[in-house]
C-alpha cells in the first residue's frame, strides 16, 4: 500500500509531465521524494518554514507520564535563545599568539583591548574615508551573571535611568507624563513633547481599575512639588518611575525638568535563565576620550551600587564580559579584564565564604567581585 504523499507526488508528476521530454526527470524526482516515510517529513524537507520547530514542555511531559499512553501530547513552540554564554576555552588555545599580523581569527583567542585603545580604534573606523560616522554613538554590550546563593533563584530584570556627567545626543524613548497644577504649565510640557500633562485628573487616569493610562503609554513621570500629594497614592504602581529630586523629575520648573530629561539615558538588564544582558550608550565619538572614560566609570559605579547586583552569588562576578561597539560599524572590541574592574566598591571586594576556619586562605586575585569582563 502506497503512502499518501507518494501517491500525490507521482500522480502530480504524471499529470504535469505526461508526453513531455522532462518525463524522466519528473520520474526521478518522484522516486526520490517517495523515499520519505511521512507527510510531516515531506513538508519539512520541501518547505521548512511551514513547520515550526516545537518541543514538549516540562509541564506537558509530566501530564503525559501521569496520564499514561492514552494522554494526548500537547506541543509548545520552542523559545529561541537570544543570550548566549561565552564558550570556555582551554589554556592551550588561550596561550596561542599569532606570529604574523594576518592570521585566521578562528585559530587564536579573541583580541582584548583597553578602554582607551578601543575608543581610538572605533574613531579610526569612523574616519570620513572609511565609515564616515564621527558622530556615532558608543555602546557597551554587557553579559551578566544572574545567579544567586540559591541554585533555583536568579536575579530579576531591572531598569535604571542615568544622567551622565558628559551629556550626548542619542535617540531613546522619553515619553513624559507631567503632573502639574496650572494650565500654563501643562501647555509648556506639551510644547516640549509631553504625551500627557495636567492636574490630578491625569493622576487619576493611572488607576489600575478605572484609569486608561498604562505603563506602556509613558516612560518618565514628572511632577511639581505642589502636586506630589496627588501622586502619592500611586507610588506602588509607578515604582522606579515615581518622581524624585535625584532623577530630576520633581521640581517646580516644568520646562527645566523637560529639558533635563532629554539628557537621560536608561538601560534594562534583560534576563534569560541564568544570564543577563545590558546594552547602553555611554557617549559619542565626537567627545574626548577622557569624557567617554568618565561616563564609563559613572555607569559602572551606578550599576554596582544597584541593590539587585548585590544578590549575585558570593565569589562570582555580576558582569562577566563586555564589548564596545559603534553601529553601523561591525567591529565589536572586547575589553580587558582590568578595564572591567576599574571601580573600587564594597561589592567588588567581597569574597566567597570559607567552609571552615581550617580551610586554605583564598587568594584575593581569584575573586574580584561584581565587575565586567567582556561580552
Amino acid at each position: 500500500m502506497k503512502y499518501l504523499h507518494e501517491y500525490i507526488v507521482e500522480s502530480t508528476a504524471n499529470n504535469l509531465f505526461k508526453n513531455s521530454p522532462c518525463l524522466n526527470m519528473a520520474a526521478t524526482m518522484a522516486q526520490r521524494l517517495s523515499q520519505l516515510r511521512g507527510i510531516s517529513n515531506f513538508l519539512t524537507a520541501t518547505t521548512p518554514m511551514l513547520v515550526p520547530a516545537c518541543t514538549l514542555s516540562k509541564r506537558n511531559i509530566k501530564a503525559y507520564k501521569d496520564g499514561g499512553k492514552e494522554q494526548k501530547r500537547v506541543w509548545a513552540p520552542r523559545i529561541k535563545k537570544t543570550i548566549f554564554e561565552e564558550k570556555k576555552q582551554d589554556a592551550e588555545f588561550l596561550s596561542r599568539v599569532p606570529e604574523d599580523s594576518i592570521y585566521l581569527m578562528e585559530l587564536f583567542p579573541e583580541s582584548e583591548f583597553s578602554l582607551q585603545d578601543a575608543i581610538k580604534l572605533q574613531k579610526d573606523y569612523a574616519d570620513p574615508f572609511i565609515m564616515n560616522n564621527m558622530d556615532g554613538v558608543i555602546y557597551l554590550d554587557i553579559l551578566c551573571n544572574m545567579r544567586t546563593k540559591k541554585q533555583t533563584k536568579f536575579i530579576s530584570e531591572f531598569t535604571e535611568r542615568l544622567f551622565f556627567p558628559n551629556p550626548f545626543e542619542v535617540e531613546l524613548p522619553r515619553r513624559c507624563l507631567v503632573i502639574c497644577k496650572t494650565e500654563e504649565e501643562a501647555l509648556t510640557a506639551q510644547r516640549l513633547g509631553a504625551v500627557f500633562a495636567g492636574d490630578e485628573t491625569i493622576a487619576q487616569r493611572l488607576d489600575r481599575k478605572k484609569g486608561d493610562i498604562t505603563a506602556n503609554d509613558y516612560d518618565i513621570v514628572l511632577c511639581t512639588n505642589e502636586m506630589q500629594d496627588a501622586l502619592f497614592n500611586y507610588r506602588n504602581l509607578l515604582k522606579n518611575n515615581y518622581p524624585s529630586e535625584e532623577t530630576f523629575s520633581l521640581d517646580n520648573d516644568v520646562e527645566k525638568m523637560m529639558l533635563k530629561q532629554k539628557e537621560s539615558v536608561s538601560f534594562t538588564c534583560k534576563k534569560e535563565g541564568s544570564l543577563g544582558r545590558i546594552q547602553i550608550p555611554i557617549g559619542q565619538l565626537n567627545l574626548e576620550i577622557d569624557q567617554i572614560t568618565e561616563n564609563y566609570d559613572f555607569f559602572f559605579s551606578t550599576l554596582l551600587k544597584h541593590p539587585k547586583v548585590a544578590q549575585v552569588r558570593p565569589g562570582e562576578n555580576f558582569v562577566t564580559s563586555a564589548r564596545l561597539l559603534v553601529p553601523p560599524c561591525p567591529e565589536q572590541l572586547k575589553l580587558k579584564v582590568d578595564e572591567l574592574r576599574r571601580i573600587d566598591t564594597p561589592v567588588n571586594k567581597r569574597k566567597a565564604p570559607q567552609k571552615d576556619s581550617t580551610s586554605e586562605k583564598v587568594d584575593s586575585d581569584s575573586f574580584t567581585g561584581d565587575l565586567l569582563m567582556s561580552a
